[in-house]
C-alpha cells in the first residue's frame, strides 16, 4: 500500500475523466462520489464536453449506477473543524441541530420522490465521538418511525437496476 500512498492521497476529493471508465473495467457496479441528483440513483455517464465556445455536450449513459451523496448530508462538513493556510471549515455544530436536518432530508425525499434514497456519510472520527453517537441513534430512531428502509449500497444499487434496467439502446436515444 506504502507504493501507492500518492496515487491515493491526489484522487482523493476529485474525479478524473477516467473514472467511470476504470470503474467498469474493474467490475464496479455502482460508485457513490458524485452529487448529480439529491435522492434519486442515476447512470453516471462517460465525461462530458466542455467548451465555452459551444453549448455543454453531456457524456453517454454507462451500466455504472451513481449513489449520489451530498455535503449537507456528510458529518465531517458539520462536525470537524479544519484549518489550512487559506481558509477555515469552522466545524463544531450542534449535534441536535444536525439532526434536525437529516431527519428533514429524508422527510422532504419521502414527501417529494417516488422512490430514493438519502445517503448518509458517517466518520467514525466524527460522529463516533460520545454525545454525537447520542443523535445517530437518535436519527436511527427517528427513521425507524418514519417508516425508512435501511439498505447497503449493493442492495440500493441492485434495486435501482431492476426498476431501471441499462440499455445501450435508450440511452443512445436520448
Amino acid at each position: 500500500m506504502a507504493p501507492h500512498q500518492g496515487l491515493l492521497e491526489s484522487a482523493r476529493g476529485s474525479t478524473p475523466p477516467r473514472t467511470v471508465e476504470l470503474l467498469l473495467r474493474h467490475g464496479f457496479v455502482y460508485e457513490s462520489n458524485l452529487m448529480g441528483n439529491d435522492y434519486t440513483p442515476y447512470r453516471a455517464r462517460t465525461p462530458d464536453t466542455i467548451d465555452i465556445q459551444k453549448p455543454l455536450k453531456f457524456g453517454d449513459a454507462t451500466p455504472l449506477i451513481e449513489i449520489p451523496v451530498s455535503w449537507s448530508l456528510d458529518d465531517a462538513p458539520h462536525f470537524e473543524l479544519v484549518r489550512t493556510p487559506n481558509w477555515v471549515q469552522p466545524g463544531l455544530m450542534n449535534a441536535t441541530n444536525v439532526l434536525e436536518n437529516w431527519v428533514h432530508d429524508f422527510l422532504y425525499m419521502a414527501d417529494t420522490t417516488a422512490w430514493g434514497a438519502v445517503t448518509y456519510t458517517f466518520h467514525p472520527y466524527c460522529t463516533g465521538r460520545g454525545h454525537r453517537m447520542i443523535v445517530l441513534e437518535k436519527l436511527i430512531q427517528q427513521l425507524i418511525r418514519k417508516d425508512a428502509v435501511f439498505l447497503r449500497m449493493d442492495e440500493l444499487a441492485g434495486e435501482y437496476d431492476e426498476q431501471a434496467p441499462f440499455s445501450r439502446a435508450v440511452h443512445a436515444a436520448r
